[in-house]
């Protein structure tokens, strides 16, 4: 709107709407915090489930065993039946822990302890242990832990287990040249190394010649034996 005066033109102005607010002559404007930049994407809350955990279960499973375990006595207990088998078993272990051996005519019986045979010969507990093993002069007779002499006399094989039962204390060199000739054949032929070295031992004492050091030592698998036989034999030939 104008108003005419003289000759002037005065604006007049309508304010529509609210008026600013005024402080003295001044218009207060109302100034709006810039915005905030946002630098991480706020996470959704996860909804949380009603029961337990995973990691809660497995110690509360592992309890479980544990109770399960003690309640039956572990892995390690056995049931009374067992441990009464068990016992039983070594029962007969005890009774069949014995040897028979029979004379070559069947005349003569011999009833020896296994542990007593096995504990100082492994070729005669391999013998007696697997059935396809052979040794000389002994053979498998029918039964089980039953064997036949071949070849050896009752009172040789007498003369054998005497000297083994006295093997950790007596001295064969009391024993005659031929004694200690059958005694060596068995003890090599069977495994007896301790008897074995003790006769070698007590033959040597004796000085036995060169010849019948050499047939002794081709008997009873004596390889340096037989090598100072035939040296000794070499010495002794007139060229």
């Amino acid at each position: 709107m104008f108003r005419h005066g003289a000759g002037e033109f005065i604006p007049t102005f309508r304010t529509v709407g609210r008026a600013p607010a005024t402080v003295g002559n001044q218009v207060r404007v109302a100034q709006r915090a810039p915005p905030q930049p946002r630098l991480v994407d706020p996470v959704p809350n996860q909804p949380q489930a009603s029961g337990p955990s995973n990691q809660q279960k497995k110690p509360q499973n592992r309890g479980k065993q544990n109770v399960k375990r003690e309640e039956t006595g572990g892995q390690k207990s056995l049931p009374s039946n067992a441990s009464a088998e068990r016992q039983k078993s070594k029962q007969q272990d005890g009774k069949s822990r014995k040897i028979t051996i029979l004379s070559a005519n069947g005349g003569q019986t011999w009833s020896l302890d296994f542990t007593f045979l096995t504990q100082q010969s492994k070729v005669l507990e391999n013998m007696f242990k697997h059935p396809g093993n052979e040794l000389r002069g002994l053979l498998r007779h029918g039964k089980p832990n039953t064997f036949k002499l071949d070849g050896i006399e009752a009172g040789h094989f007498d003369m054998f287990l005497s000297a083994l039962q006295a093997s950790a204390g007596s001295d064969p060199s009391v024993r005659s040249l031929d004694d200690l000739k059958t005694i060596l054949g068995l003890a090599s032929d069977w495994g007896f190394s301790k008897l074995r070295k003790q006769c070698m031992t007590a033959i040597k004492k004796l000085r036995p010649s060169p010849v019948e050091k050499l047939l002794l030592a081709r008997r009873s698998q004596i390889p340096e034996w037989i090598r100072e036989a035939y040296l000794t034999l070499a010495i002794r030939t007139p060229g």
